[in-house]
């Protein structure tokens, strides 16, 4: 068989599965759905993503006793995770601690091909102020979402020098000691190559 003729009947099994498709009951009502289903999804996703500023603007204007935390450090660098960290979390040995090493390694390439001296670590900064506020320099400031700007919409603004009068309404982490958190991630992701009792 050559090429034509190969391509020929690869063109005729296509056809042939399109008309057992359309042979199938349901098939196109379901077809249907599953683009309804779909263009409903991304209808949500959309509004989620025009709302999560509105919706965090609302969480910072109320006056209520929650602590509302914000993190400005990884722009700063202070959260970075570099080689030596994640060779030390190789060197755990246990299997998730190799898993975690290579998503580490992926994040610091990544995070250095566009510019970042490493790997910010988003989420574990948000756990760690929560279970050792003790290695960040807390500020008391008046935090709010920019709801109406043509430019920084959704943004998080903190007001630094205290001009809007407001009252603090959130703890903002401005400063980490890099060495004693990545000290304590690799301690934490050490923990699953313990022996249980």
């Amino acid at each position: 068989m050559n090429g034509k003729q190969l391509a020929q009947h690869i063109g005729n099994i296509d056809e042939a599965l399109v008309e057992e498709a359309r042979e199938v009951p349901n098939y196109a009502l379901r077809r249907q759905k599953t683009v309804l289903r779909r263009a409903v999804s991304l209808a949500a996703v959309l509004v989620l993503m025009l709302c999560s500023g509105a919706v965090g603007a609302v969480a910072f204007r109320q006056e209520t006793e929650v602590r509302q935390e914000t993190v400005e450090l990884t722009e700063l660098g202070l959260t970075l995770i570099l080689p030596e960290d994640f060779a030390r979390v190789r060197a755990l040995g246990n299997p998730v601690s190799d898993i975690v090493a290579q998503w580490l390694e992926f994040f610091y390439k990544f995070h250095r091909s566009i510019g970042y001296a490493g790997a910010p670590m988003h989420d574990p900064c948000a756990v760690m102020a929560l279970i050792h506020p003790e290695i960040f320099t807390i500020r008391p400031m008046y935090v709010q979402v920019e709801t109406g700007g043509e430019y920084c919409r959704g943004t998080t603004v903190g007001d630094l020098l205290g001009f809007s009068g407001h009252a603090p309404n959130a703890d903002v982490l401005m400063d980490v000691d890099r060495s004693r958190f990545a000290d304590l991630l690799v301690e934490a992701i050490g923990f699953y190559g313990e022996a249980k009792a």
